[in-house]
């Protein structure tokens, strides 16, 4: 059984008999669409009650997950035909396009912008990592970083680990006290994504608006 979730989310796009491959790691996902040398998680939905379900990749690496959801791992940027078989019958043929992701990058929130008001951050107490300008989103997460909260005259307000990606309570408070042009700087970040081991990502900095 799909999750409710996923079964909510794509059932009314779909009439009887239908069957389609969504790739839930994009923002759109309704877009045919893969990135290269990363992991991307694929879900079959179908109205039928079909058994045995196969994905088949012309030039990607497929691995089966558990009921109706595949890794997909394609190697470079190209295109791709995607096949879904039931008990060894096609059921389901289409061409995805294969994009190269830009540099991941870590920022607060949602937000690209590197000037935030306090508001901003405090409703968004959290690390992100992102790709710039591609619909891919993924699984990609902030294990810890170090904080650094400098006032525009220079003196250091408060300088603390934050373990994983939230804010600590200690951390929003001095924020929640800050003033136009001090500065949060956010270093010695570490992560990963699904499957690979933790890693250095890019620091950046947000200045107080």
């Amino acid at each position: 059984m799909k999750t409710f979730i996923l079964y909510t989310l794509f059932l009314p796009l779909f009439s009887i008999g239908q069957v389609a491959v969504y790739n839930i790691d994009l923002r759109d996902s309704t877009k045919q669409q893969l990135y290269s040398q990363v992991e991307n998680r694929l879900v079959i939905y179908t109205s039928q009650n079909l058994e045995q379900l196969k994905l088949v990749s012309v030039n990607s690496g497929v691995v089966y997950l558990g009921e109706d959801i595949f890794y997909v791992y394609p190697r470079k940027a190209q295109r791709d035909t995607l096949k879904v078989f039931s008990q060894q019958r096609q059921i389901y043929l289409a061409s995805f396009v294969i994009d190269t992701l830009s540099d991941l990058v870590v920022r607060v929130g949602d937000y690209m912008d590197t000037i935030l008001s306090i508001k901003q951050v405090t409703l968004n107490p959290y690390l992100r990592v992102q790709f710039p300008g591609t619909n891919y989103r993924g699984n990609f997460y902030v294990h810890r970083f170090i904080l650094r909260i400098v006032s525009k005259n220079g003196d250091i307000l408060l300088q603390e680990a934050g373990d994983f990606s939230r804010f600590s309570a200690a951390q929003l408070n001095v924020i929640k006290r800050l003033n136009r042009g001090d500065e949060l700087h956010f270093d010695y970040v570490t992560g990963g994504g699904p499957g690979s081991r933790i890693r250095k990502l890019p620091p950046f900095s947000v200045t107080i608006k």
